[in-house]
């Protein structure tokens, strides 16, 4: 059983982060719970539409956006997510990269699960890509928004 939960955990995460990534308002509004509540970068702390919104508005438009190093633990009611979320952006006409820690809180709704809970940590690094002649791409570090 908790192999399954797992892999479908795995399944809504992946659908997660490509809204995200895609600005995807009505995939966004069908995975997280209408009681949902997140911890943003900023450290602002935001409900459902609230959420939808900062994805939506957010000044990076991303190349790359995906989960690493990803444990998933369960209980009786809820399925806790830790991992580290690395991306590619443009931003401000420049290609920036960075990493991001996030935990997420599933629950059960039948049939499926919905993110009751987000925590994107601004503990993270921003780079921007600087294209160099002789020695190819670097990085610079930038500091957080």
């Amino acid at each position: 059983m908790e192999a399954k939960i797992r892999s479908e955990i795995l399944a809504l995460e992946r659908e997660l982060t490509a809204a995200e990534k895609n600005k995807d308002i009505k995939n966004l509004e069908q995975l997280l719970d209408d009681d949902f509540s997140g911890l943003m970068y900023d450290g602002s702390v935001v409900n459902k539409k609230g959420f939808i919104h900062k994805t939506v508005s957010n000044p990076l438009n991303f190349k790359t956006l995906e989960l690493k190093n990803i444990i998933i633990t369960t209980d009786k009611k809820k399925v806790m997510v830790q991992a580290d979320t690395l991306y590619e952006a443009y931003y401000e006409e420049k290609i920036v990269a960075g990493k991001m820690k996030y935990k997420g809180v599933w629950v059960e709704r039948y049939p499926t699960y919905k993110l009751l809970k987000a925590d994107i940590s601004n503990g993270w690094k921003r780079y921007v890509i600087v294209s160099r002649k002789s020695s190819g791409r670097g990085k610079k570090w930038i500091g957080g928004f």
